[in-house]
Order: C-alpha cells, then sequence, then structure tokens
C-alpha cells in the first residue's frame, strides 16, 4: 500500500515530536538526509495520519505518489507524531 499526501504546509517544527523533524532535519529519508527541510507533510498509511517533515526531493515524490511509508527500522523512527 502506498503512502497518500494528504495535506502540505510550510515546515513547522511544533508538528513534529521526533528529534530529526523538531531540529528541521528530513525526518522521511531519516539520519541519512542532508538536504534541508521545506516543508510539513500530513501522510496517511493503512489508515494511519502521520506528520513529516520532508527536503524538496522527498515533497516532490510524495507529490507523484511516488513513495511508499518510510522505513523506520533504518531512519531511527522518522520523528513523526502520529494522529489518532
Amino acid at each position: 500500500m502506498s503512502t497518500e499526501l494528504v495535506e502540505e504546509r510550510p515546515f513547522d517544527a511544533r508538528l513534529h515530536q521526533g528529534e530529526l523533524a523538531a531540529q528541521g532535519r528530513c525526518s522521511w529519508h531519516g539520519g541519512t538526509c542532508q538536504e534541508p527541510v521545506v516543508a510539513s507533510v500530513l501522510t496517511r498509511h493503512k489508515g494511519g495520519d502521520a506528520w513529516h517533515a520532508v527536503c524538496h526531493r522527498a515533497l516532490d515524490a510524495l507529490r507523484k505518489g511516488e513513495f511508499w511509508v518510510p522505513n523506520y527500522r533504518l531512519n531511527g523512527g522518522g520523528g513523526c507524531r502520529t494522529l489518532p
């Protein structure tokens, strides 16, 4: 199942709980991404919604519907806030 882009906003650290996103780093790609964050996006995967801090590359791919949910085990949890 692919990830759906639900909402896109200018980056807002208050939407994110994890260390990477709160520091303005890409939580979608995790600690390996050195690109600047350009937006906060709300995504939906398997009925669950979560905020991600995304770089331009991740944002472009999400807009095109080319991304699957990130691998949280590989990127340290993604720094995302899961919504009820």
